[in-house]
């Protein structure tokens, strides 16, 4: 199977600090598989999927997203292969707050043709692929709704089918089901892992919660693989 995220010697320093955050010899994971990632404050769970979305530069190694080396890529390249083929659900949901939920949602099919045409493969409107993601989020009455007026709750799940949108390749997920109550939490892990499937995309899903665990092809704890963090310093 092909390597949707390929992931070696990667070391990330941020400015200033004495050491390295991130020291991965090798990190792999296969397109259409679904990979939990867990691990305690500190040990740059954040800080990984913002180098594997392209959005933190790597500063030494190799990192193959799709079989594209993002190390070599122009920044202005690396956002249009973030576009084209990642989806993100950021921890602080990073939501437009002067747009509506349906303009947030369908941003990246704006910003991506290829996530236009994928979008339009599935329905004759990106609005009615935007309105499909929000019913089975049970966000159906939100539409027009800036979403500065929704609970922490709704504005995750419009994070969501912002980063669904379009069947990206690969799904990067920080903490997405931190704000929702146990039935939403199911309902969305239903639709997430659905989606994933059908678009046959990576998923790397971080979460403290490790129940959730047991719908996951793998699960990976952060400081196992991360040499930069000694274990015992992240019991």
């Amino acid at each position: 199977m092909a390597l949707a995220i390929d992931i070696q010697n990667v070391r990330f320093r941020y400015a200033g600090a004495a050491a390295d955050c991130l020291d991965i010899p090798l990190l792999q994971v296969e397109a259409g598989v679904r990979t939990f990632l867990y691990g305690p404050s500190g040990s740059g769970k954040s800080t990984l999927l913002g180098l594997m979305g392209g959005v933190i530069q790597v500063q030494q190694g190799t990192l193959n997203i799709l079989g594209k080396n993002l190390v070599q890529m122009r920044p202005a390249i690396c956002d249009r292969m973030r576009a084209d083929h990642i989806g993100f659900i950021f921890q602080q949901f990073n939501l437009i707050p002067y747009l509506s939920v349906m303009d947030n949602i369908l941003l990246p099919c704006r910003f991506s043709l290829r996530r236009q045409q994928r979008a339009l493969a599935e329905s004759s409107t990106l609005e009615g692929v935007a309105r499909r993601l929000l019913s089975r989020l049970q966000l159906e009455k939100t539409e027009h709704i800036p979403v500065t007026k929704l609970s922490v709750g709704q504005q995750q799940r419009v994070a969501a089918a912002r980063a669904l949108i379009g069947k990206p390749e690969i799904v990067i997920a920080d903490e997405p089901t931190s704000a929702l109550d146990a039935d939403r939490q199911s309902a969305f892990l239903d639709l997430l892992l659905q989606e994933c499937t059908e678009a046959n995309a990576a998923l790397i899903f971080v979460s403290h919660n490790r129940q959730l665990a047991a719908q996951f092809h793998h699960e990976i704890s952060l400081p196992s693989i991360n040499i930069a963090v000694p274990i015992e310093n992240t019991l």
